[in-house]
C-alpha cells in the first residue's frame, strides 16, 4: 500500500501518528494500517473489469471528500 504524502490524511493524520509513541497511538496506528490494508486487499481481489472501474470511482471519490473534509 502506498499513501500519497500530499493528501490531507497524511499530512494531518497519518504522519503526526507515527511520530507518536504511546501504547495507545501504536494501537490505534495499527488498526488504521489493518484498515487500509483490507480495503487494498478488497480492491485487488476483484476480477471483473466493471466492479474494478467501480472501485476505483469509489476510491477516487472517497479521497477527495475525506481531502475536503480535513481542510
Amino acid at each position: 500500500v502506498i499513501l500519497n504524502s500530499d493528501h490531507p490524511f497524511f499530512e494531518s493524520i497519518y504522519s503526526p501518528l507515527m511520530q507518536l509513541e504511546s501504547y495507545e497511538s501504536k494501537l490505534f496506528k495499527r488498526h488504521l494500517e489493518l484498515l487500509l490494508f483490507a480495503s487494498a486487499r478488497t480492491e485487488l481481489s476483484l476480477t471483473d473489469r466493471g466492479e474494478k472501474d467501480i472501485s476505483e470511482y469509489i476510491r477516487e471519490k472517497w479521497s477527495d471528500i475525506l481531502a475536503a473534509y480535513l481542510r
